[in-house]
C-alpha cells in the first residue's frame, strides 16, 4: 500500500516483507495469570509508567527509567503479536524480533541507539503499550494497594 512522505511528497510503498516474530517473556514476581487492565499512561521526562489493575485488584507499576518512544494501541490492532507459535506466557515481553523497533530500524528511525534498543510489550485486556527502551522495566505494587 503506497503512502505519501509529509517532508518531500515521494509516494512509497511498504512492500518490506515482516519478520516473523520472536518474543520471550519477562519474569515478575506477581501472582496472577490473566492480562490486567491498563488503567493509566504516564511519561515525563525521566520516566514512563504504565499503570495496570491486576485480576486480584492490585495495581501494578511498570516502570521504564529510559523510553525512547512508546505507543498504545487496541490490542485488535496488534494482530502480528499473537500468533501462538511465536506469543510468549505472561502479559510483559520482550520483543526479540519483528516488532515495532525492527520496522522502524526498516524506516531509518531510532539509528541513534544503535544495537542498544529494545523493545518491550505491556498487554492488557483492551489496550497494549509497545515501549521502545534502553533497559527492562521495573514492575512493583505500590504501598497500600497489596
Amino acid at each position: 500500500m503506497p503512502f505519501q512522505h509529509l517532508d518531500t511528497g515521494e509516494l512509497t510503498s511498504l512492500d518490506m516483507e515482516p519478520s516473523k516474530m520472536k518474543t520471550s517473556q519477562i519474569p515478575i514476581s506477581l501472582k496472577g495469570t490473566q492480562v490486567p487492565e491498563l488503567e493509566h499512561l504516564s511519561y515525563d521526562l525521566w520516566e514512563l509508567r504504565v499503570s495496570v489493575r491486576l485480576e486480584d485488584n492490585r495495581l501494578a507499576y511498570v516502570v521504564f527509567s529510559d523510553s525512547i518512544g512508546h505507543r498504545m494501541l487496541d490490542e485488535g490492532d496488534l494482530t502480528e503479536y499473537w500468533d501462538p507459535d511465536t506469543r510468549s506466557e505472561g502479559w510483559l515481553w520482550r520483543i526479540e524480533e519483528g516488532g515495532w523497533l525492527e520496522e522502524c530500524a526498516k524506516q531509518g528511525k531510532f539509528l541513534i541507539h544503535g544495537d542498544s534498543a529494545c523493545e518491550f510489550m505491556v498487554l492488557g485486556s483492551n489496550d497494549c503499550v509497545n515501549v521502545i527502551a534502553l533497559s527492562p522495566p521495573q514492575v512493583y505494587t505500590p504501598k497500600g494497594s497489596a
